[in-house]
Parts: structure tokens; C-alpha cells; sequence
């Protein structure tokens, strides 16, 4: 076989990525607490984001996929308690979001996961989510975590020792959920996929810059819009 290759002046076409594991995750999330009918193209089907769908639909959500679609509909009662302990697998992406999403709801659940997944540390997480109010128990710093249900006080600022996209995406899910006031400085800027998302979607989030870092706010008072992600 002989192969030639000639010169060209410009290349057309369409190359079409894999979702963004991260990305995936909040969506959903940010979806469900919108509660209107959304549907989300690009979303990555692994593990990881799939153990977050599930964990979403076991404490109310109405999630499904059609032909690599997501569809989150509407739901006509508020979210609830799980009947059995939430699994995040192998994610530890899910389950600090999840700690914020169920505190800053007021629910009563436990989260588990795999093997792995047990021996990540939380502390990072549950530490200012209970003194945002919650009720975050873990084990030595591991999973288990267990919530049990408490108000979330209001105007809560935390400045965080170390940067991380999660534990500020966690503080800030449970300000949304809550509808209460929250401000993070992070000390080094991390990736800023929540408050894209959050703006997206019409919430008052602010964002500074702060000596080497960044404070993120969220205020409460708008209402999500929403659109096809």
C-alpha cells in the first residue's frame, strides 16, 4: 500500500469530545435543584457520574438517559430521605457535592462507597459544612458519612486553609440548597466549573479576585432560568 499526502491550505471538520467528568456531575445537580424539565447533551457516561444520577433519583430526582441524553423532568414533590444508603462507587467527586447538596436540603442520609472510595479523606468537607450548621458525621476523616438533618445558617464565610474545587463546590450547593448566603475564599484559584454553572442558570454569584486568590459569593434572591445545557 502506498499513502500520499499533499498540501492543504485549510482542514474542515467537526471533531466532537467526551464529556467532562466534572462537568457532568454538577450539571446534574444544578439541574435537579432547578427542578424544571432539562436536557443535558454531553454528558459523560462512566461511573462516576452515573453513580451521582443515581444518588440524585434515590433522594427524590427524576433522572433518565435516552440515546446519551439526559433528561431531568420536573418534580412535583420536594426531595426526601433515601430509604437505604447512598453508594457513590468509586466518586469522590459525588459524594462531597452530595454532602453539600443534602445538608443545605435538610436531609437525613448516609453516604457510602467503594472500597476505595472509604478510605478518601471528608474532614475537608464536613468540617465547614458543620460549622455552615449541618450535621456531618464521619468516620475518623472516612466514610461512612452520615447527615442528619439541621438548618443551615445564614451568611456563612469561610476562607479555606487549602484550594479545592470541591470543597468550595460542596459550600456552595448547600448555600443554593438552603437559599442562604455564602462567601469562600480560596487561597489559589481552582477550576470554576459551579459558579459557571451556577451564573448559568441565572444565580447571583460573584466573583473576585483577592490577593493571590479569589472570593466567591453566593446571594440568594434570583430565581434559576432555565436552558438546554
Amino acid at each position: 500500500m502506498r499513502l500520499f499526502a499533499k498540501n492543504k491550505s485549510s482542514i474542515n471538520g467537526q471533531a466532537i469530545c467526551p464529556g467532562d467528568k466534572s462537568i457532568s456531575q454538577r450539571a446534574i445537580i444544578i439541574g435537579a435543584l432547578a427542578n424544571q424539565d432539562i436536557s443535558i447533551s454531553g454528558f459523560l457516561k462512566g461511573e462516576d457520574p452515573l453513580s451521582t444520577l443515581s444518588a440524585l433519583n434515590q433522594i427524590g430526582a427524576d433522572i433518565s438517559m435516552t440515546n446519551n441524553i439526559v433528561n431531568i423532568n420536573k418534580r412535583e414533590n420536594p426531595f426526601n430521605n433515601p430509604s437505604n444508603s447512598i453508594d457513590l462507587g468509586n466518586s469522590g467527586t459525588g459524594m462531597r457535592l452530595m454532602m453539600g447538596l443534602v445538608s443545605g436540603l435538610g436531609l437525613d442520609a448516609k453516604l457510602i462507597g467503594d472500597e476505595s472510595l472509604m478510605k478518601r479523606p471528608m474532614s475537608r468537607v464536613s468540617i465547614p459544612l458543620n460549622e455552615m450548621g449541618a450535621n456531618v458525621a464521619d468516620s475518623k476523616g472516612l466514610p461512612p458519612i452520615e447527615i442528619e438533618s439541621r438548618e443551615i445558617r445564614d451568611d456563612y464565610a469561610y476562607d479555606m486553609p487549602i484550594a479545592s474545587a470541591q470543597v468550595k463546590s460542596s459550600i456552595l450547593l448547600a448555600g443554593v440548597a438552603s437559599n442562604k448566603k455564602v462567601s469562600i475564599f480560596e487561597p489559589s484559584i481552582t477550576r470554576d466549573h459551579t459558579e459557571i454553572m451556577l451564573k448559568h442558570f441565572g444565580l447571583n454569584i460573584k466573583s473576585e479576585e483577592e490577593n493571590d486568590g479569589k472570593r466567591i459569593t453566593f446571594i440568594p434572591g434570583n430565581k434559576f432560568l432555565v436552558e438546554r445545557l
